[in-house]
């Protein structure tokens, strides 16, 4: 449950009900779907891997997310840090500072992130470093954080998924293009954009006719949804 007021965001954790624990796992398994799938299905990509398997995006939700809440003015995570999780605004709003490695006296400048958005997607795609400044703003703010390692780890039992990523790493590389790496900030690309990429994944996936598997993932950043999976199978 969520408290709205401006001068306080909060929602109920796990941890804060301890009775939960006691819980057969086939209940924990359908409270943690229940509490994170209409949270990370607002992006399209996994609006579109729901549509594949249910049971990946349960499974997901149960083995790979964790809330997390941070008091106002405070970091989320700072320039050059190692990126390990996709973050999911729940209540609140961030500010990000692309580019700086501390907190400006004033707020001019930054992009501010709402709830029911996302950042640091590209954690799922590839090995991360954050290029700016995250920080809380004059709420607390609450995040639902998806561990890049977790669901890399949970995508390996998938394979009809797995295709699915990778065919979305490869048109989202491909509309990147030549500036990919200059251009990426921890900012999400717009909702339109997403849309966009995973409705054509999801048709290069369906028709798998014609979809370049063999890219040269050499020549695009590391991406470990194809390049370290398909060593291991």
């Amino acid at each position: 449950k969520h408290v709205t007021r401006p001068s306080q965001v909060h929602r109920i954790h796990e941890s804060d009900v301890p009775q939960l624990k006691q819980l057969p796992l086939f209940l924990k398994e359908e409270l943690a779907y229940e509490v994170y799938k209409p949270v990370i299905c607002c992006h399209p990509f996994m609006r579109n891997v729901l549509s594949i398997d249910k049971t990946f995006i349960s499974s997901i939700c149960q083995t790979a997310m964790s809330p997390k809440s941070v008091m106002p003015m405070l970091d989320v995570f700072a320039l050059g840090d190692e990126c390990k999780a996709m973050y999911f605004v729940v209540a609140g709003e961030l500010a990000y500072f692309r580019g700086l490695s501390s907190r400006p006296n004033a707020l001019e400048g930054c992009t501010t992130v709402e709830a029911g958005r996302w950042v640091c997607e590209y954690a799922l795609l590839m090995a991360w470093k954050h290029r700016g400044l995250m920080v809380t703003m004059q709420t607390p703010c609450e995040l639902a954080l998806l561990d890049a390692g977790a669901f890399l780890s949970v995508l390996r039992s998938w394979p009809l998924v797995r295709e699915y990523c990778r065919s979305y790493a490869w048109f989202f590389v491909r509309e990147a293009g030549s500036e990919f790496a200059s251009q990426m900030t921890d900012l999400p690309i717009s909702v339109e954009e997403a849309r966009s990429l995973s409705d054509q994944a999801m048709a290069a996936w369906s028709q798998m006719e014609g979809f370049p598997i063999n890219v040269d993932w050499a020549k695009t950043p590391s991406i470990q949804t194809t390049a370290s999976l398909s060593k291991s199978t």
